[in-house]
């Protein structure tokens, strides 16, 4: 029997697409690991992870790639119904990121289940696009099946960063949020396009860390 304290203390706001259950399931299992001196890889505290927000309700697939992804970082492309990886390209330096975080929320995705399912097609499209390598393209067509089922209309505010540097630009997860690549000398012009009004705006640099890892400056 063992018992244990756990207290976390987390940057990444809840409920607005920015995978916070997937980083905090991932954290909280390395912790458990880690007091129980047991080494166990990514993939696998992932999967565990995944199993978990599936299991309680809190996404309707587990997110295995959001999992993995905030456990080892960089590009990830899986099969979340096997848990498996089909892409984890190396991550390329140099591009930064702009959130923009408006202040509602988004229920868990089991809520979604169905609307998803409809759009079934328009899914694989998105995967095609990311398995083929088009991460720009795949990102689009994502953020225009999310905007669809979640009702957001972003695509105006898309075309404006696209116009004033944004490599790509997309809902994030389930959104609200919104998130914008664009290099490093692009960064603050697609920031200032962004309604500071209606949301908050944070700069985010991307860099190499172990196996290609990124992590939040």
């Amino acid at each position: 029997m063992f018992q244990g304290e756990l207290r976390i203390d987390s940057q990444v706001p809840r409920g607005k697409g920015l995978k916070s259950s997937s980083a905090v399931g991932g954290a909280v299992l390395r912790a458990v690991a880690g007091a129980l001196r047991q080494s166990r890889s990514p993939e696998e505290l992932a999967r565990l992870a995944a199993d978990v927000a599936q299991e309680i309700g809190l996404s309707a697939t587990g997110a295995y790639d959001d999992c993995l992804a905030a456990l080892r970082g960089g590009l990830v492309l899986t099969d979340n119904s096997k848990r498996t990886v089909l892409r984890s390209p190396p991550f390329t330096p140099g591009l930064g990121v702009v959130l923009w975080v408006p202040s509602e929320t988004h229920v868990p995705s089991v809520s979604f289940r169905e609307r998803f399912q409809a759009e079934a097609g328009a899914g694989r499209a998105a995967v095609e696009s990311a398995r083929a390598g088009h991460w720009a393209e795949a990102m689009t067509l994502n953020t225009e099946l999310v905007e669809r089922i979640m009702g957001y209309d972003y695509r105006a505010l898309r075309s404006e960063l696209m116009a004033h540097g944004a490599a790509m630009c997309g809902v994030s997860g389930m959104g609200p949020a919104l998130a914008a690549l664009a290099s490093e000398e692009h960064v603050d012009r697609v920031a200032s396009r962004l309604p500071a009004d209606r949301g908050e705006i944070r700069r985010i640099e991307l860099r190499p860390r172990d196996g290609g890892s990124t992590e939040n400056e």
